[in-house]
């Protein structure tokens, strides 16, 4: 509303200006003064060797640091960065020690008014996983014979944010092909390692397709029940979640690469229960039904012999920090 007066303002100067007869009128020049937004725009904690950024929500004015093993608050080394305009009111400073075994609390001016920020620690319940530490695993009984060359493109760091955007990934993807009817051997899953026992706490899944073709559409994800090396039984493997993307096609088949629409960007993930997730070192993803099975030949009448296909980009897995 302010700014809207301030605009106001400015053009009825100028019209006045013109009305009176004033010659130099088409040279006035208004330049009004946006209200600003991100008034923090970076902040990092340290705790004796661990050093985290913060989690920054310039809407709810919260600036939070997650530690993974640091659990002593009350003397934590703090650097702040604001925006250039941004004006500190009270309590800011670029670098201090801070004891934040309870909120500290400062006040920025966005060029229009106060806004309170609150600073707190706090201990992360997850983690991402290295992605250097996992691999895949091949040749269990159950499991799909990959494609060649593919083993080390689901744990590359290479993703598409935005919908058919191959070329970041060099057209290549990791997953499997067969025909229409599943051969001798080939099944319709992949075994992966995490590199030590870990409960899962989530994975992100990031599709090659834009949520068509042979992406994945419902897949469920198992935990290694057993000790020592995983085997390719299924009554050794304990089913922790199931994903359902079928909704995702009709939202992004007509979107533009990178709109609101365009989900791709999101990649689809698939969070697991804590109280009913087992601690294991090996996991097996499952695909039930890839986009072609799940709509037919209403996506692609002439690509039917892919129903069961796989292909995905990226997988990203997070455990819990207990």
């Amino acid at each position: 509303m302010k700014r809207i007066k301030r605009l106001l303002t400015g053009l009825a100067a100028l019209l006045c200006a013109v009305a009176c007869g004033d010659t130099d009128a088409q040279f006035i020049t208004f330049i009004p003064t946006h209200p600003l937004h991100d008034l923090v725009t970076a902040a990092e904690a340290t705790i004796g060797g661990e050093t985290v950024s913060a989690t920054i929500d310039n809407d709810a004015h919260t600036v939070i640091f997650y530690f993974v093993t640091a659990s002593d608050y009350s003397k934590v080394h703090v650097k702040m960065t604001y925006s250039k305009r941004a004006k500190q009111v009270s309590g800011t400073f670029d670098e201090m020690d801070l004891d934040l075994t309870e909120p500290y609390t400062m006040v920025l001016n966005n060029l229009e008014e106060d806004f309170t920020y609150t600073l707190s620690a706090a201990r992360a319940t997850s983690i991402q996983v290295n992605r250097m530490q996992c691999s895949v695993v091949e040749g269990l009984p159950g499991d799909a014979i990959l494609v060649d060359g593919c083993k080390d493109l689901l744990f590359d760091g290479k993703w598409m944010e935005k919908k058919e955007d191959y070329a970041v990934l060099d057209w290549k993807y990791f997953g499997w092909q067969m025909d229409a009817e599943m051969p001798a051997g080939h099944g319709n899953a992949f075994t992966f390692d995490v590199g030590e026992v870990m409960r899962l706490e989530k994975v992100r899944l990031w599709p090659y397709w834009p949520y068509c073709n042979n992406t994945p559409a419902i897949w469920e994800v198992y935990a290694f029940s057993g000790t020592g090396d995983p085997v390719g039984d299924w009554e050794s493997w304990i089913k922790i979640g199931e994903c359902d993307d079928t909704g995702k096609w009709e939202i992004t088949r007509d979107a533009d690469p990178g709109s609101r629409d365009d989900m791709t960007q999101y990649g689809s993930t698939l969070e697991f229960d804590p109280a009913t997730t087992p601690p294991a070192r090996y996991y097996r993803l499952k695909m039930v039904q890839n986009f072609y099975s799940a709509f037919g030949g209403s996506m692609n009448e002439f690509w039917y012999v892919r129903v069961n296909w796989f292909t995905v980009s990226e997988l990203e897995i997070w455990r819990y920090n207990g």
